[in-house]
């Protein structure tokens, strides 16, 4: 779906810029007018002068208009790539089993039979880290559907 939303902003895109290239033909087409205009002799057609500053500005329009539009695929496809990472490391598989198994651990206290301290580290378990995994993603699709419902 927004694979599909992308191409079909690079499409108005691409229609912008034939549009702006029609638009930048026809002001070309009607400079002499607008030279005609600018030495101020008469000899311009008043019609074709506001005709050709009118496509003139909608040229530099289009080019504005295509460049939003590209950047807004590319910052689709930017977020998409970035949603894929997310959930990636979100997932629990082998890959993510080895990336995060021995990254946590906590430190506890405990006294020993002569009444000494002793710290232990704890690394947590796979199943916790799969477990705290489910709730990042369970919190994050409650997250996305407040913002659907606003």
């Amino acid at each position: 779906m927004a694979d599909d939303l992308v191409e079909r902003l690079r499409k108005r895109a691409k229609d912008e810029r034939e549009i702006q290239i029609n638009n930048e033909a026809v002001a070309e087409a009607l400079k002499p007018q607008l030279e005609a205009f600018a030495r101020r002799d008469g000899s311009h057609n008043t019609f074709a002068v506001r005709l050709g500053l009118n496509h003139k500005k909608c040229a530099e329009n289009d080019a504005k208009l295509a460049a939003d539009w590209d950047e807004a695929a590319d910052r689709i496809t930017a977020l998409q790539a970035q949603n894929r990472k997310l959930v990636e490391a979100l997932t629990p598989s082998g890959d993510t089993k080895a990336a995060y198994m021995g990254e946590f651990s906590f430190q506890s206290i405990s006294t020993d039979e002569d009444g000494n301290e002793v710290a232990a580290k704890t690394y947590v378990p796979w199943t916790t880290i799969k477990e705290i995994m489910a709730a990042i993603r369970a919190r994050a699709a409650i997250a996305e559907a407040e913002k659907g419902e606003g």
